[in-house]
């Protein structure tokens, strides 16, 4: 999802969906805060018009515009191509990376609009809005249960062979 506080359109509203390396559909809810600074300002005015003057199109203001048209094409692009070379579950480890990654991504996209994107946020990732996801989720979960019983009884052994060497040596 990207929106900013002037932003209304539902396109802008919507979560950005791609699809993992692994072959899951990740609906992810993405945030930027971009900049543009005064001297790029009077670019953007004549690429877009004066955002505060009237638009041709109610329903969408010319920021809008810039969203729907500039914006979220090179965010989709971005994260569907990031996406497919990972899977899923990389995907939620490596979040930070991908934001800064991203973040460099856009500004290289966006400079010829003279916008700046300062920072990329990934919110949620809707990754139980499949059934394959859910399963996908569970499984993980059943994984780390298993892996953590594992660790005990191996301590609870490990323990044991040390509690018998224990007696052992004190019984010579």
């Amino acid at each position: 999802m990207i929106k900013t506080p002037t932003m209304s359109s539902a396109a802008v509203e919507a979560p950005v969906t791609v699809r993992s390396k692994d072959g899951f559909l990740l609906p992810i809810d993405v945030r930027l805060h971009c900049t543009v600074t005064a001297e790029q300002a009077p670019r953007l005015v004549a690429l877009v018009g004066n955002p505060d003057g009237p638009s041709d199109d109610p329903q969408h203001p010319r920021l809008d515009l810039l969203a729907t048209h500039l914006v979220l094409p090179a965010v989709q692009e971005y994260f569907r191509n990031i996406a497919a070379t990972m899977d899923a579950l990389d995907f939620f480890g490596g979040r930070e990376a991908i934001e800064e990654k991203a973040r460099l991504k856009l500004t290289e996209e966006l400079k010829a609009s003279h916008v700046t994107c300062d920072r990329v946020f990934i919110g949620n990732i809707y990754l139980e809005a499949t059934d394959a996801g859910q399963k996908l989720l569970a499984a993980k979960v059943d994984f780390e249960i298993e892996s953590m019983q594992q660790k005990t009884r191996e301590l609870r052994e490990a323990r044991k062979d040390r509690d018998e060497r224990a007696k052992a040596e004190a019984k010579k």
